[in-house]
């Protein structure tokens, strides 16, 4: 299992949490970063990803696993003498689905992935297990195996991407300016920076805005508690 951490922008304890997962299935765990944050490749170039530029999805999560997939080619020729005697197969199996977004829907369950495999060295096939499955399978079958998931989802959290992701809906970035407001103060930054909205017609402002009018009590926006601590107790129960 290998998890691209993306440092201060992915949820705390997403690391944590697939670890735990690799070691409740038994097998090994890897953790593999990207050397640029997010907010700084923002930065750089001046403008959100947007769903015709995932850069973010390339440069932070898909760079680090082909580069880990080559990791494995490595290791495997050292347990071979120093050579292969034809391409390593990788199967890279990926959790997204079909019910999550139009150009999800229209990607095979699986498929030849040219651009990540070569002609000597390795030959690498994407499998979308769960492709099909609609939200309330897939918790039916968090709950029948046992494996944890983490507890954004019990303080509101649909989905669990970047914490404030420019593809998410509305109603999760408000939950996570609720939930996140030292990021999402982070992220405010970069958009005065930039002077472009965090997605085109939406201003992260706004989404803040909304945020603070419609909190809880309880929640950090107005308690000031790092998430970390809401998180934990949210993990109790």
């Amino acid at each position: 299992m290998l998890h691209c951490d993306l440092g201060a922008v992915e949820w705390p304890g997403a690391a944590q949490l697939a670890a735990a997962q690799a070691a409740h299935y038994g097998v090994r765990f890897e953790v593999r970063r990207h050397p640029v944050g997010l907010l700084d490749l923002i930065r750089r170039r001046g403008r959100w990803p947007a769903p015709h530029a995932r850069y973010c999805t390339s440069t932070t999560k898909r760079q680090p696993a082909r580069a880990f997939m080559t990791e494995l080619v490595a290791s495997h020729q050292g347990d071979n003498g120093g050579r292969l005697n034809s391409p390593l197969w990788i199967l890279n199996c990926l959790g997204t689905r079909a019910e999550e977004s139009t150009a999800r829907a229209r990607r095979p369950a699986f498929v030849f992935d040219a651009a990540a495999s070569n002609h000597t060295r390795r030959k690498v096939w994407t499998w979308l297990p769960v492709h099909d499955w609609t939200e309330a399978q897939v918790w039916d079958r968090i709950r029948h195996s046992g494996a944890p998931a983490h507890p954004a989802y019990q303080l509101g959290m649909r989905r669990l991407s970047c914490s404030l992701c420019p593809l998410a809906a509305r109603a999760d970035l408000v939950r996570a300016c609720q939930l996140r407001p030292d990021l999402a103060a982070a992220y405010l930054d970069v958009e005065t920076e930039t002077g472009q909205p965090f997605r085109p017609g939406l201003a992260l402002r706004d989404v803040y805005a909304e945020a603070a009018a419609t909190s809880g009590p309880d929640d950090p926006i107005n308690t000031g508690i790092p998430v970390e601590r809401t998180l934990a107790y949210a993990g109790r129960w």
